[in-house]
């Protein structure tokens, strides 16, 4: 799946994971808003496939660990911010791999 338009993704909610975007292939999220979505991982993306998230936004998400994204895969963050989401755990990013930023702002994260 690719999204290349611009667009707001906002106010969905999820039992498990991915309350705004569940991704397990390879994903860019480009000149996007995620918002106001909730989880109990990934309140606004979850990843365990590859993805790319560019000159986006991603905030006032909500989940008990990654509040805006949580990684499991590979994730690039290019031209982004990343921030004022909420979680216990990586309000802004939880990620269990590395990750590449280049020319963004995330806000709070926590790595295992």
């Amino acid at each position: 799946m690719t999204k290349n338009t611009a667009g707001f993704l906002g106010g969905n909610s999820a039992v498990g994971s991915g309350g705004g975007i569940y991704n397990t292939g390879t994903l860019t999220v480009s000149g996007s808003i995620v918002t106001k979505n909730g989880a109990n991982s990934g309140g606004g993306i979850y990843n365990t496939g590859t993805l790319t998230v560019s000159g986006s936004i991603v905030t006032k998400n909500g989940a008990n660990s990654g509040g805006g994204i949580y990684n499991a895969g590979t994730l690039a963050v290019l031209y982004s911010t990343v921030g004022d989401n909420s979680a216990a755990d990586g309000a802004d990013l939880f990620t269990v791999n590395n990750f590449t930023k280049s020319h963004s702002k995330i806000g709070k994260v926590a790595q295992s």
